[in-house]
């Protein structure tokens, strides 16, 4: 998301988006998520809302978040109705659903129905012919539904995507993903359980499976959204590993994908002392990416034969899709060695013939240097245009031979100095 463009809803009508809010009131822990992040980007402004099935309850949080209680109903049916039927027109215009599992399927069916755009959290339903239907009306109504996939936002995980269709890794084989939580570590059933956790652990209302609704759907969306592929086959371990335990805490799955990679998937919520991590890790035949939500500013990229990269956001010319276009292949970035008149590499990925980070130092007080180790091991003149890979003429951290024989050696095309040969020694 960029803060600076324009924003197109204003451009278009000239005021934000006029959003309802479903569900998410109280001690909710995805409602404020959900309400900050629709406030954003400038893109809507929250007008109404049904923030408790407790009407009572519900008038007195729409108060707390400043809604117009006139504007704060008791069901979403009642919402609907009343904003359609407002003067002036001025009714909302899509809804934000954050409710219970068990209650997206015939939420979503009333809003497309009633030609409201629909923003509903994960899992959008709790079995496969909600899914097939609710996929159909909205294709049918031409309205837009969005599911709230949030860990594909992040800048790193575009970029990662595009390094993925550009063919930095090649031909995909391998795809695994980890999500380790430990939320459910404890057996938090024998406690005093909050409104979330009693319809959580009840499976008629969580769905048939606690762990692949909760973050399951995360790592196969994050994997499917990476490699551009579908996942078309699956063998899988389903269950709990804390005794006593009725809803799925654990499983383990193995994948098949479209694009021809194969992998394994595994998510609990039960892992004790684990941190809320998500991490990606894809490869091919090329090289390998990894991706942590534990750190994710940062992308690693190891090519087959070279050293591996730390990629950072926010470094000029890494903007997700150019990745393509400007196959940029630094690790951490510091000053550029200027560039010899006497080369002209034609190879399409300049970056495989920039020097790296650390430059050599020359005996003496001669200036330091950095050579082409594809021009010291064969004591040939640096030709890039011959090799079509980065490995041979990457610059390497090594010291300079005696200056005896100082002659012998070529500097690569980007060196510090700017001579075409090192001089000979008086």
């Amino acid at each position: 998301m960029n803060l600076k463009a324009p924003n197109p809803v204003l451009q278009a009508l000239g005021r934000p988006l006029r959003l309802g809010v479903v569900g998410g009131g109280g001690a909710s822990f995805i409602g404020p998520i959900h309400r900050a992040a629709a406030l954003l980007d400038g893109r809507f402004q929250i007008v109404a809302g049904v923030l408790s099935s407790d009407p009572d309850k519900g008038r007195a949080q729409g108060a707390a978040i400043g809604l117009d209680t006139a504007r704060t109903y008791a069901s979403m049916a009642d919402m609907i109705a009343a904003e359609a039927d407002r003067p002036g027109r001025d009714g909302i215009e899509a809804v934000a659903i954050m409710t219970p599992n068990d209650l997206h399927y015939a939420q979503c069916v009333v809003a497309l129905e009633a030609g409201l755009h629909v923003v509903c959290d994960k899992p959008m339903v709790n079995d496969s012919t909600q899914a097939r239907h609710l996929a159909d009306l909205v294709k049918s109504t031409g309205l837009a539904f969005c599911l709230t996939h949030n860990y594909s936002g992040y800048p790193m995980v575009r970029q990662a995507r595009a390094m993925v269709e550009a063919g930095v890794l090649g031909a995909l084989r391998i795809v695994q993903v980890d999500y380790f939580q430990s939320g459910m570590a404890l057996p938090v059933e024998q406690g005093t359980l909050t409104d979330r956790q009693r319809w959580k652990l009840d499976a008629r209302r969580s769905g048939p499976s606690l762990v692949l609704g909760d973050i399951g759907t995360h790592a196969h969306q994050l994997a499917c959204f990476v490699t551009g592929g579908k996942v078309t086959q699956v063998s899988a371990d389903v269950g709990a590993v804390m005794p006593g335990r009725v809803v799925d805490d654990y499983a383990a799955i193995l994948w098949r994908f479209d694009h021809g990679a194969r992998g394994a998937c595994v998510v609990t919520q039960a892992a004790a002392g684990a941190e809320n991590n998500l991490t990606l890790r894809v490869y091919g035949d090329k090289g390998m990416l990894e991706w942590q939500h534990a750190s994710p500013n940062y992308l690693r990229h190891a090519p087959q034969g070279a050293p591996a990269q730390v990629l950072g956001r926010g470094i000029p010319g890494w903007t997700h899709a150019r990745w393509a276009a400007s196959a940029c292949r630094a690790a951490t970035p510091r000053a550029s060695p200027r560039p010899s008149p006497t080369c002209t590499p034609s190879s399409p990925r300049p970056s495989w013939h920039r020097a790296q980070a650390r430059r050599l130092p020359r005996p003496g007080s001669r200036p330091w240097r950095t050579v082409c180790m594809a021009s010291v091991s064969s004591r040939r003149p640096c030709s890039p245009a011959a090799s079509p890979g980065p490995g041979p003429h990457a610059a390497t951290e090594r010291h300079l031979p005696p200056p005896a024989r100082r002659h012998r050696r070529h500097e690569c095309a980007f060196r510090l100095a700017g001579r075409t040969r090192p001089r000979r020694r008086a």
